[in-house]
């Protein structure tokens, strides 16, 4: 295939942010209000928020058992055994300032992200906006797993 027409690949990992745009550099407080930096994937199919269990652990707030049920995913299925309620922020490349977030994420050990964004987040508070030059393309009668492009990140 001609490299000038490859649609790039999802990262595997959420270190390779190169190619994808719906990863995000966020910034989570940790326990003493000091500033840790991670990737946010954006995922509209998703339900929730979930943080990696070493994310968590590095952030030293308080995790609370998780005694609800698995999540199915693209990624495979994931089993959180904790949640952890933390403040978060975007970290933007210009310097703007960015609206501060409190939400809860579920923690999942062995984790292949830092963080990933869910549906409830992204149109709730308003940081994914649909994006009316695509409005015709955005009827789902699922609701879920939009590709990317139909969106407008807004922060």
């Amino acid at each position: 295939m001609n490299n000038s027409t490859e649609r790039p690949r999802a990262p595997r990992s959420l270190s390779d942010t190169s190619t994808s745009t719906m990863v995000r550099n966020i910034i989570v407080k940790d326990h003493r209000g000091q500033d840790k930096f991670m990737h946010a994937r954006l995922d509209c199919g998703a339900d929730t928020n979930f943080m990696s269990e070493e994310k968590a652990l590095i952030l030293g707030h308080k995790l609370e058992r998780y005694n609800g049920p698995d999540f199915n995913m693209g990624i495979g299925q994931l089993q959180p055994t904790y949640q952890i309620y933390v403040t978060w922020t975007f970290n933007l490349p210009d310097k703007r300032s960015s609206k501060t977030f409190d939400d809860r994420f579920l923690v999942v050990k062995d984790a292949m992200f830092d963080v990933i964004l869910g549906e409830m987040v992204l149109f709730g508070k308003k940081i994914l906006l649909k994006n009316p030059e695509f409005f015709f393309l955005t009827i789902n009668p699922v609701g879920k797993g939009m590709p990317a492009d139909l969106f407008l990140v807004h922060v």
